[in-house]
Formats: C-alpha cells, structure tokens, sequence
C-alpha cells in the first residue's frame, strides 16, 4: 500500500466538449485550458470589487433563444447586450453590461463572433493574417 503522505494530490477536472464528450484534465501535468475572454479596459466596479477579466463560455442553443443569429453575427448591440449576461463569468447583470464602454463591448462581441465560425473559417482568417 502506498504511503498516502508522499502521494501527490489529485487535481482533476472534468470536461465536455461540444459534441458531449467526456475528457479529463489532470492538472498535476498540464496547465488547464485557457478559456476566451476579455481583459477589460474599464474595468466594471461592484462594491469594493473590480471586475477586470470576464470568461466567456460558447452559447448553447437555449441560452440564444430569443437572438437572431444573423444579429449576432453583424454584433448588434442589442442582441450582444442580451447574451453577454448568459454566458460571462463572473455573472455579468444587465445594467453593468449596458454600462460598458464601447471597446469593451466591441471586445465581447469579437470573442463572441468568434464561437460561430467553423475551424475551416478560422483557418482561412489566420492565413488571411498571416498568423
């Protein structure tokens, strides 16, 4: 039986993909994966707190009930000022969404344009760059 005091500890975490695949993350070996965000210009106060980076998680099709894809698509305020709530983390509320600058929001909506394009789309966007 292994001396329980020299194992390491377990870090791990589960994930699913978009197809619902299960995957684990060890931790102990790997850096975990970077989530999309946005690093606020202006950051959003709240109390004490500034909230200065927000994680953004891909859309599933219930949390875009009610949005136009092709609005989405053409970054319309309206339809980003709906969805951003939904999925940022931490929680972003209506009146702080709507109170954001116009380059952070601009920031939302280029990470969030970029949950809808296909790896091909993508790909021909980083050869486009160059990158």
């Amino acid at each position: 039986m292994a001396d329980e005091q020299n194992d390491p500890p377990i870090d791990m975490t589960i994930m699913v993909d978009e197809k619902g695949k299960l995957h684990e993350i060890d931790h102990t070996k790997a850096p975990p994966p970077e989530r999309p965000h946005v690093v606020l210009e202006n950051p959003i106060k709240r109390g004490d707190t500034e909230i200065r980076r927000v994680d953004l998680r891909k859309p599933n099709a219930g949390e875009l009930r009610g949005l136009s894809l092709q609005s989405l698509g053409q970054s319309d305020v309206n339809t980003l000022l709906a969805l951003i709530p939904r999925i940022s983390n931490p929680p972003l509320v209506d009146h702080e969404v709507a109170a954001l600058e116009i380059e952070d929001l601009a920031a939302f909506g280029n990470v969030i344009f970029d949950f809808f394009l296909t790896p091909a789309q993508r790909r021909q966007i980083q050869a486009a760059l160059g990158s």
